[in-house]
C-alpha cells in the first residue's frame, strides 16, 4: 500500500520495507540535509523497488494525501507538539484498516530512571533537540488523541524507555 514515513532521517529504515507490499512511499524529515542523505541512499540502492517521494516537513504537518501505513521512528521526542503530531498522523490514514507504527523513546516504568532523565533534560534538548523524558504512552491519554487513535499493541524495552506502538484510527 501507500506508506508515509515521518522523521525519515538518513533512511535507516529502507532495508525493512518489503517492496512487494509497498505501492508508493513518501519520506519526510524536517532536516533537509538528513533527507538529502536518505534520498541519495534510496536512489543508489532502492529506486527499482518502489516509487518514492521526499519532502522536507515536520511531523506535525499535514501532507494532503492518505496512507495505508504511517511509520515514525524516534520522531515524537523532537517535535514541538507531539499530541498534534499524533492527531495529524491519524488524519492521514486512509481507513480504519490503516496502521501507524511508532518506534519511540521516552519515560521509563521506573521512577529512579525518570528522575535521571528529568535532571539532564534541558542540556539534552539544547544539544540534540530531543525531549528524552517525554511520556510517550501518556500522549495516548490526551483527549484529542483518544478520539482519533486506538492503541492496538505495545512492546517496551530498555527499562521501558523504548516503545514500539501499533495504533489505528478510530
Amino acid at each position: 500500500g501507500d506508506v508515509l514515513e515521518v522523521s525519515t532521517g538518513t533512511g535507516r529504515n529502507f532495508d525493512y520495507y518489503k517492496p512487494s507490499q509497498v505501492t508508493s512511499a513518501t519520506f519526510t524529515d524536517r532536516h533537509t540535509s538528513m533527507l538529502e542523505q536518505a534520498k541519495t541512499k534510496f536512489f543508489e540502492k532502492y529506486k527499482d523497488q518502489f516509487h518514492a517521494t521526499f519532502e522536507t516537513a515536520n511531523v506535525e504537518e499535514q501532507h494532503g494525501k492518505k496512507y495505508d501505513t504511517i511509520v515514525d521512528t524516534f520522531g515524537l521526542c523532537s517535535c514541538t507538539d507531539p499530541v498534534e503530531a499524533l492527531v495529524q498522523l491519524a488524519d492521514q490514514c486512509k481507513s480504519d484498516q490503516s496502521r501507524i507504527l511508532l518506534l519511540e523513546h521516552g519515560r521509563s516504568h521506573y521512577n529512579w530512571l525518570n528522575r535521571l532523565l528529568d535532571t539532564n533534560v534541558d542540556k539534552h534538548v539544547k544539544q540534540w533537540g530531543c525531549w528524552w523524558n517525554r511520556d510517550i504512552m501518556g500522549l495516548f491519554e490526551d483527549e484529542r488523541v483518544k478520539e482519533k487513535l486506538e492503541v492496538v499493541d505495545v512492546s517496551r524495552w530498555h527499562l521501558g524507555t523504548t516503545c514500539y506502538i501499533v495504533a489505528k484510527p478510530k
